[in-house]
């Protein structure tokens, strides 16, 4: 009897587990269609949406477009809180670069008007 040496079925090439490779699998999405902020942003609330807002503004590129509408969509958001350190950072990110149309409430108004709404909450007086 003889002993075959060789396989009757289809050779397979041996691969190593990424052994030698040293590419970046982390390659960049690039795409020719804008990203839908208002969509993307509505599947979150609250926090989790004002911190995604602030990360596509601060990683659009030079989107500037991009940059203020994700900004603008989180000081919206923002202001229905009671976060005032969150509320400060995203004024201070928008820098007055949306004018006077959007910021219709002073920051250190709003920050105050916070704190005492917070004071009410938690040690209500008798009136």
């Amino acid at each position: 009897m003889e002993r075959d040496d060789e396989s009757n079925g289809p050779m397979m090439e041996l691969c190593t587990n990424g052994g030698g490779e040293k590419t970046s699998n982390r390659r960049p999405i690039i795409t020719g269609e804008p990203l839908d902020i208002e969509a993307y942003a509505a599947m979150y609330k609250g926090r989790t949406k004002i911190m995604r807002l602030l990360f596509i503004a601060n990683h659009c590129g030079g989107n500037q477009t991009m940059q203020l509408e994700a900004l603008r969509m989180a000081y919206d958001e923002v202001k229905k809180g009671e976060n005032t350190q969150l509320f400060r950072d995203v004024v201070n990110k928008i820098n007055g670069r949306l004018g006077d149309k959007l910021v219709s409430v002073k920051p250190n108004n709003y920050v105050e008007l916070g704190l005492n709404r917070t004071k009410v909450f938690f040690f209500p007086t008798n009136t």
